[in-house]
């Protein structure tokens, strides 16, 4: 049995917690975007204090769900006997446009 040391524990604990915020940063901003984006980080740091690393990954770790949510419709359609139609919208220009967007919000909330 291999039992990770305490540095690699962490590790994947922070890209847990980090899928989770990213997850729910992407759901607040669908609607009312700043003022929910802005409610999220004050009540997700009132548990965790984010270093300048983790904010600097917020961009990349908000496409997770999205890519998450495709792979299962992707997964889905095979099951069904369907052909995937391969229009991944996660990767799309406006997708990472729109996550670099929500990052700033909620950067700029934790900095208030």
């Amino acid at each position: 049995m291999i039992i990770p040391t305490r540095t690699k524990l962490i590790k994947v604990l922070f890209c847990r917690l980090d899928g989770r915020l990213g997850a729910l940063l992407r759901t607040a901003a669908e609607r009312n975007g700043t003022e929910n984006v802005a409610t999220v980080m004050h009540g997700y740091s009132k548990h965790v204090q984010l270093i300048d690393e983790e904010l600097d990954r917020l961009p990349a770790i908000l496409n997770m769900r999205a890519l998450w949510l495709e792979c299962l419709g992707f997964r889905m359609t095979v099951n069904a006997g369907g052909t995937p139609v391969l229009n991944e919208g996660w990767m799309q220009p406006n997708s990472h446009e729109h996550a670099d967007r929500v990052a700033a919000q909620a950067i700029a909330a934790v900095r208030k």
